[in-house]
């Protein structure tokens, strides 16, 4: 059953405004990159791939409301080495439109290990700033199998239960 959950801005307008802001960041974006889209159990996940693809995965969570755009000045050196991947975490104003909300840390992990099945990732280095640093140690203690190694920037509280 699909769930209309309510907009993440206040407005049309906001979102118009959020939504140019981001196309605009990501027109700074300093590598070549591929958008992708990503349907699953939770959603539409919104993500950006740059580096080689043949070269170690490195999949990057940003801040609490904020998107992967957060990024950019960071892309050119670490997609020199990596297949990065940079995700809009899904529930975040960004473009990933979420179907029904994260309400548990089980739902995280199982919506990040659906976005990395999509994508045949079953290992990867993962790097969380913030919000996206809790999410990365949550993922970690919920599926450390599915990691090499983990970078945590500034890790927030816990959010969910």
């Amino acid at each position: 059953m699909t769930t209309t959950l309510p907009s993440a801005f206040k407005s049309p307008e906001g979102q118009a405004e959020f939504m140019a802001a981001y196309e605009a960041t990501l027109k700074l974006w300093p590598v070549p990159y591929e958008p992708m889209d990503i349907t699953g159990r939770y959603g539409r996940t919104h993500l950006v791939a740059s580096g080689p693809k043949d070269a170690p995965t490195l999949v990057l969570l940003h801040m609490f409301f904020t998107s992967l755009t957060q990024w950019a000045a960071n892309i050119a050196d670490l997609s020199r080495d990596y297949r990065v991947y940079a995700i809009d975490v899904i529930g975040q104003p960004s473009m990933s439109i979420p179907d029904q909300p994260l309400k548990s840390r089980q739902d995280c992990v199982g919506w990040l290990s659906g976005v990395l099945n999509a994508l045949e990732i079953e290992r990867t280095n993962l790097v969380g700033a913030s919000f996206g640093g809790w999410f990365t140690l949550n993922y970690a203690l919920g599926v450390p199998k599915r990691l090499n190694k983990i970078a945590l920037l500034s890790p927030a509280g816990g959010f969910l239960p």
